[in-house]
């Protein structure tokens, strides 16, 4: 069941001055960066210090459960009319509809962080700063989302609101489901202003006090991201001399039999 902050709370925090709102010739070496992307996201995953409940105690903007809607890739690709019978074809539902995942999302400082569950050590994926949010906007629950027709047909029952998180930094669209249509807006309010205030501090205009405690995570935060961007990175230069070498076995092995 999905458990809503309370709104007075929040309003509370407000009025106290805080902001509101397949080739075998790669199998081998790209399972091998896939290993080391996976203990080094282990491992960063250990020393992060953004565990959830550290977070919570820090009477955060706002933060709550809720569910993400995870869309299969070929779900997206798909015409109306095969989007269509992939949602009713329930043997499919599982892996080739759209279908809810838990999360939980924290509103701290200067990030969004979503979690698998309140008790989780690290985020889920990669924080979104508030100052790369291209947008946040409340969805009519009963309505479609283009490029994604029957998606919030599967919202779940005792669901009655949702909205999406935009972020440039991600280049994608995440839409969330809650419990009710003021939920949903409660948090396209506390997205947005607390982006408008984060960029008024970042300028040095901002006069509301941040508590130290939200500016040490924000600091944790972007070495966290920054360190997410390096491993990605080298996960990809990786990827990408392993093919020059194959390439160039490959071309040295022609032409010995050419």
């Amino acid at each position: 069941a999905i458990m809503p902050s309370s709104s007075s709370e929040l309003r509370r925090r407000g009025q106290s001055g805080l902001p509101i709102s397949q080739d075998p010739k790669l199998s081998s070496s790209n399972n091998m960066s896939s290993r080391c992307s996976k203990e080094d996201d282990d491992y960063l995953s250990r020393r992060t210090g953004l565990g959830a409940q550290y977070l919570i105690k820090e009477a955060p903007i706002h933060h709550q459960t809720v569910l993400k809607l995870h869309v299969p890739f070929l779900f997206r690709i798909s015409p109306v009319f095969v989007k269509q019978f992939l949602y009713r074809a329930k043997i499919f539902k599982s892996y080739l509809a759209p279908h809810w995942i838990p999360r939980y999302l924290i509103l701290l400082g200067g990030y969004l962080y979503r979690y698998t569950d309140e008790n989780s050590l690290s985020p889920k994926g990669t924080p979104i700063a508030l100052e790369e949010l291209a947008g946040a906007t409340w969805i009519d629950i009963g309505g479609d989302i283009e490029g994604l027709e029957y998606a919030l047909q599967s919202v779940p029952f005792g669901c009655k609101g949702a909205f999406s998180v935009e972020s440039s930094l991600l280049g994608k669209t995440q839409y969330y489901a809650v419990s009710t249509a003021e939920d949903a807006q409660l948090w396209v309010n506390a997205l947005l202003e607390a982006k408008q205030e984060s960029i008024t501090r970042s300028m040095g205009h901002s006069k509301v006090p941040v508590p130290q405690s939200w500016q040490y995570f924000d600091k944790i935060a972007k070495k966290y991201v920054l360190s997410k961007e390096a491993i990605s990175s080298r996960v990809h230069n990786s990827q990408i001399r392993d093919f020059e070498l194959v390439s160039m076995q490959g071309a040295t092995s022609g032409g010995v039999y050419s």
